[in-house]
């Protein structure tokens, strides 16, 4: 999982370096979006996403979230929607990857969304379940994902 500063500063020195080029540099290499930081009610939530990340390429949606380090065992869902809205959602097949640090007070998850489709906008959430309590988080983020041409050229 990034840091969000560490994307942050990335972007920031790729846009700087490219300049006009940065879109394109970008959008050939990966581009994450921190997009949610957690509100002091929901960082007290068991389960609660602290920070969200979003990484879209041409083929997949990367959804990279971090929480505190708990006792009870938490069940994420991945949920998307072409329409922005929850009522619209539906449960995406895509497996939640956990990792563990040693010397990090958080566990980190992911999920991908292969089944996204170029030109199509999407809205996604995460629902948490410990068996006692399910919350729902989002949406985080609305992306479209963009097929990307190059030309090509003939030496």
């Amino acid at each position: 999982m990034r840091s969000t500063s560490k994307s942050t500063t990335i972007q920031t020195l790729t846009m700087r370096w490219f300049g006009a080029l940065g879109l394109l540099a970008m959008a050939l290499l990966w581009c994450a979006t921190p997009i949610h930081a957690a509100t002091p009610t929901e960082a007290a939530e068991p389960g609660a996403p602290l920070t969200i990340t979003v990484t879209v390429t041409d083929s997949s949606v990367a959804l990279e979230w971090a929480v505190q380090a708990h006792r009870d065992a938490i069940h994420y869902t991945l949920l998307r929607s072409e329409q922005a809205s929850l009522a619209d959602a539906t449960v995406l097949d895509a497996p939640v990857l956990s990792s563990v640090s040693l010397d990090s007070p958080l566990v980190y998850y992911t999920a991908v969304d292969t089944s996204a489709q170029p030109g199509i906008t999407y809205s996604y959430w995460l629902v948490a379940d410990s068996g006692e309590r399910t919350q729902r988080y989002g949406p985080y983020h609305t992306v479209t994902l963009q097929a990307l041409y190059l030309p090509v050229v003939k030496g």
